[in-house]
């Protein structure tokens, strides 16, 4: 069970309230990162898998949280995402 009711650690993203402290999850797959209020979801590689590009990596720091994304050809992507 991975829905509302499946507790802090397996909960899905789409589960998660947009006023839920601030994280980045994963256990939602997804084809780029995506945002709800303060929750972050990085969970690309799955999704992805057998296409050109689309890994990417999500970098906090104290100021930023950036996703780095490989698309094909077009080199590394930088997306803002706080």
């Amino acid at each position: 069970m991975k829905g509302p009711g499946a507790g802090l650690v397996w909960i899905k993203f789409d589960h998660l309230p947009a006023d839920a402290p601030p994280q980045v999850v994963g256990h939602t797959r997804q084809t780029r990162p995506q945002t709800t209020g303060n929750v972050h979801c990085q969970d690309l590689l799955l999704e992805n898998r057998g296409s050109p590009g689309g890994q990417g990596v999500l970098v906090e720091t104290p100021e930023s949280l950036v996703a780095l994304l490989s698309e094909q050809e077009q080199g590394v992507d930088r997306v803002a995402l706080a």
